[in-house]
């Protein structure tokens, strides 16, 4: 019994044979029509020549046995025994035998000139070819069903059209029976429809089925979802599905759902476990205790769970999170069930945390309602040595097989402070956090050159309401002017952003560019420049109409726009310096650094703003010339470093080189060039 290969290598050479045989058989049907004298010397392109000249009939006037055909052309050159050419004869009717005028080339033997309608005569023929009645005759003839040629073409057509009707039937079978590739999407929303999961597909691939894939073995989760496995053309290039593929995973559908995407082979069906194996609330199993009761002999053992509950990551999750906290807390259960059918929160990922009790998030939500609403504080120092923080003990959240919740080691920094004065009465706060107190007593972690442990990603990437406020104050105390900065004022700054670099780079580097764009020395947070402005000009000069109020409005105005001017300028020596420091510094996180100033610079125009300075502050020349100078100064300096991408720094170069002009200044320019 021949293997699947070994029959369709058979089915090839049958197939193999089949067309030779049939081939021959059309070749030597098309041989039969020509003469066989000729040893089958006529090539097709000479056929094809012949067929436009008149044939003479079989048994018509000749010399000798009877040829079959001759295909020639207008016979000016007469070979051995023929007539002659034939001369221009006008008058002459067919078969004539009467003189021909002009005869020039007769050839031996010749009985007579022939008629001027024999101009393709064969070899030894005595005459011309028929009347066109004669020829009628003859066409009909070569039509008939058991000598003519076109009835033979006739039957030839049939038996090609079934050729190739049995080859595109073979080819459309093989297709059928190519492997079709297969693709398992897992972890939908339990309601998903087919169209949905097909248009995920058809943009790159031709889809020929989709169907629900139900599961095999019971659920362990406590939460349904669905899946279903798509069947692709068969031929699609694996490659190409195993890409798509990739892209399709952990993409958020809706309700907390992450889809899951990946190959499917048909045997897999047979050994697939359970559709979802997470635990509630993405609990972990411990250990198993032992319980002894009486008598002695008798022993129950169970397990024990936890869940680890972890601060997010990301300030604005956190935000958003303590946000709906206050509202359920303060409206009920009922405000959450409202929320969750509201169309954003569904389809919005940002919302996930509302459905999905297993993720971080999830866990981090519920945890804060259940510790806000019980009073339990995570907060516990340790009755030891150096008043360092002890781990907080695992608490059992809901009474449920024996699950315990571990709290956060560092819980929000100063979560209930809204002021300054709040900042020293917060039982967080540390006279000696300049030394970096947060970090105190935690124990260092190495993950000796490999990946590092979720633990060490999982912790906290944000700066505390403290420490905002430190690097917030360290910005408005920067002098207004160049004559007052100091080295001082720029190493501050320079070394609190690399000092918190680690887990706080993305806000600091959001500040500092702020400040650039609305420096902070220039609000009312500077205390200092309030005092001397109020000293300086009073209420009076600002309602009275004489001509020196007017003229301390008026230096007051000028004095703002220059300090405005040098404030921006000193914003980019801080950027200019961090960039400078962040190159050699060995601190953690530093080398995020460059890459974040450079996303930013770009993706906040900063200097396609800071070219219109000049225009806006209605600058004279000397200044807007000096004001450019030192910009491309910095932009020289971030250059010769290598800072940033060159691409990335011509971008930025040719933003200040060329503002933006409004549509007065355009056809004020207009004019000028016109004049």
């Amino acid at each position: 019994r021949m293997n699947a290969f070994e029959r369709k290598k058979a089915e090839e050479e049958a197939k193999k044979r089949r067309e030779e045989a049939e081939t021959a058989a059309v070749l030597k049907e098309y041989e039969e029509e020509f003469d066989p004298d000729d040893g089958m010397s006529a090539n097709i392109a000479d056929y094809g020549a012949a067929s436009n000249s008149t044939v003479p009939p079989r048994g018509g006037f000749s010399s000798g046995a009877p040829g079959r055909r001759h295909f020639t052309g207008n016979m000016r050159n007469s070979g051995p025994g023929s007539l002659g050419p034939v001369p221009p004869m006008r008058n002459s009717g067919p078969g004539s035998l009467g003189p021909m005028p002009s005869m020039r080339n007769s050839g031996p033997g010749s009985l007579g000139p022939p008629p001027s309608s024999m101009r393709n005569s064969g070899p030894g023929s005595l005459g011309g070819p028929p009347s066109l009645s004669k020829k009628r005759t003859r066409d009909d003839s070569s039509s008939d069903p058991d000598t003519g040629s076109n009835n033979r073409r006739s039957r030839i057509a049939p038996e090609f059209r079934e050729a190739e009707k049995e080859e595109e039937q073979e080819e459309e079978e093989e297709r059928r029976a190519a492997p079709k590739p297969t693709v398992r999407v897992s972890n939908l929303p339990p309601k998903t429809l087919v169209p949905t999961v097909k248009s995920l597909f058809t943009k790159r691939f031709n889809v020929l089925d989709v169907h629900s894939d139900p599961p095999t073995g019971p659920s362990t989760g406590e939460r349904k979802s669905a899946a279903m496995i798509v069947v692709l053309e068969g031929g699609t290039p694996q490659g190409e599905v195993d890409t798509f593929t990739a892209t399709l995973n952990n993409r958020y559908m809706n309700r907390g759902y992450y889809l899951k995407a990946n190959r499917h082979f048909a045997s897999s069906s047979l050994t697939q476990g359970p559709r979802d194996t997470a635990q509630l609330f993405g609990r972990q199993l411990v250990k198993s205790v032992t319980s002894q009761f009486a008598p002695h002999t008798f022993n129950r053992q169970s397990d024990r769970y936890e869940v680890q509950v972890k601060i997010p990551s990301d300030l604005k999750k956190i935000k958003l999170i303590n946000k709906t906290v206050e509202k359920v807390i303060k409206y009920g259960a009922a405000f959450e069930a409202l929320l969750m059918t509201q169309h954003y929160a569904i389809n919005d990922e940002k919302w996930a945390f509302l459905w999905d009790a297993r993720s971080s998030e999830g866990v981090y939500y519920r945890f804060r309602i259940w510790s806000i609403v019980s009073g339990y504080s995570a907060r516990q120092l340790a009755a030891g040595r150096g008043g360092r923080r002890s781990e907080p003990q695992p608490v059992e959240v809901f009474n449920y097989q024996n699950t315990f919740w571990q709290p956060p080691r560092d819980s929000l920094k100063f979560e209930w402070a809204t002021s300054l004065d709040d900042f020293v009465s917060d039982p967080d706060y540390d006279s000696s956090s300049d030394d970096d107190s947060e970090n105190e007593g935690r124990p260092r972690k190495f993950n000796r050159g490999g990946a590092p442990a979720p633990d060490m990603l999982s912790e906290q990437k944000h700066l505390n309401p403290y420490d905002k406020a430190q690097l917030i104050w360290l910005l408005t105390g920067l002098p207004t002017t160049t004559g007052q900065l100091a080295k001082a004022h720029i190493a501050a700054v320079m070394v609190f952003t690399v000092s918190h670099a680690e887990r706080g780079i993305d806000e600091i580097v959001r500040i500092l560019i702020n400040n650039v764009e609305k420096p902070y020395a220039m609000t009312s947070a500077n205390q200092r420049r309030q005092q001397r402005i109020f000293d300086e000009f009073g209420p009076e000069d600002y309602e009275m109409d004489t001509d020196e109020a007017k003229f301390k409005r008026e230096s007051k105005a000028r004095r703002e726009k220059e300090e405005l001017q040098m404030s921006k300028l000193i914003g980019l020596f801080c950027i200019s310096d961090i960039l400078s420091a962040s190159a050699t510094a060995s601190i953690p996180g530093t080398w995020k650094i460059r890459g974040l100033f450079e996303k930013a610079l770009l993706e906040r125009k900063v200097f396609t703003k800071l070219a219109r300075l000049d225009r806006d502050l209605d600058m004279g020349k000397i200044k807007a010339d000096k004001w450019k100078r030192s910009v491309n100064g910095i932009l020289s300096q971030w250059a010769s470093w290598g800072t940033f991408s060159k691409d990335n720094h011509r971008k930025m170069v040719e933003a200040f080189a060329n503002p933006i002009l409004t549509a007065e200044e355009k056809e004020a320019e207009a004019k000028r060039a016109k004049e």
